[in-house]
């Protein structure tokens, strides 16, 4: 159980898929103290999170002066941004805000949550935090750099099997049905991030073997049929689709949605 001498780690984003996860991990580890950031604090879920032990912080990440009040007296913060709700340039900004009161705080472990950087064309969501990332290099911040793979939670949001009409189920993927997805759960995110903070000699740093790749295995789209064949007790069929069905659907997707998917191909 945390006390008031253990070190305090500021979660961003602590009602979302990533930063609850981590804060559920910091929490149950006992080891460290948790501010949790929202811009709700009277939701529900922020609630349970009080209930856990978690200190609740009203802060918006586009505030400079309020992301400066949040990481104050802190050992360490997650940061994370959502590109799909304001923008790229929002994103960046909020970014910087938080690698500048890490600065202002003196704070000894900043774990960044980012995206990889690739030549050529790349999601501007992917792009946004690739510069953050940079500006935290630039400027000295210790940090660890978290790199998510695909959420097995995006598959039951986004495609989820269909039922047909003889009882089984169909799962009608966009991806080919070979390409090899690496993929993990959303939930066990906070186990990596609690890793880190436990070493931070080993992962802050800006050798890339430092950087945290999560991923729990690589399967195939017909690999996930079979595994939920599987769990659901029913058979899972699986829609093939080729390489050349892949690329037609590039004209009815939002340009960043196909450099992201593209990226498996």
């Amino acid at each position: 159980m945390s006390t008031a001498q253990s070190p305090l780690v500021v979660v961003c984003g602590a009602t979302g898929s990533q930063g609850s996860s981590v804060a559920q991990y910091l929490l149950r580890d006992g080891g460290y103290r948790v501010r949790a950031l929202t811009r709700n604090p009277a939701s529900d879920k922020v609630q349970s999170l009080k209930k856990q032990g978690a200190e609740i912080f009203g802060c918006d990440l586009v505030d400079k002066e309020q992301v400066k009040a949040a990481l104050n007296g802190a050992y360490a913060v997650f940061g994370v941004t959502n590109f799909w709700e304001h923008g790229e340039d929002s994103e960046i900004r909020q970014g910087i805000n938080l690698a500048d009161a890490a600065i202002a705080n003196r704070l000894e472990h900043f774990v960044w949550s980012s995206c990889p950087h690739i030549q050529g064309e790349a999601p501007r969501h992917w792009e946004s935090k690739v510069q953050v990332n940079r500006y935290l290099r630039e400027h000295g911040v210790p940090t660890t750099t978290v790199f998510s793979s695909f959420y097995y939670q995006n598959l039951w949001m986004f495609f989820p099997p269909k039922r047909l009409p003889d009882g089984s189920l169909i799962l009608d993927w966009i991806f080919p049905s070979e390409v090899r997805i690496p993929s993990f759960s959303v939930e066990d995110l906070g186990a990596w991030v609690l890793a880190a903070l436990k070493s931070p000699s080993t992962w802050i740093g800006i050798v890339p073997g430092r950087e945290m790749k999560l991923c729990s295995e690589v399967l195939t789209p017909r690999d996930y049929a079979a595994k939920l064949s599987i769990g659901l007790d029913t058979k899972v069929l699986l829609k093939d689709v080729t390489i050349v069905e892949f690329e037609a659907i590039r004209s009815h997707v939002p340009p960043d949605v196909w450099l992201n998917i593209s990226e498996y191909t």
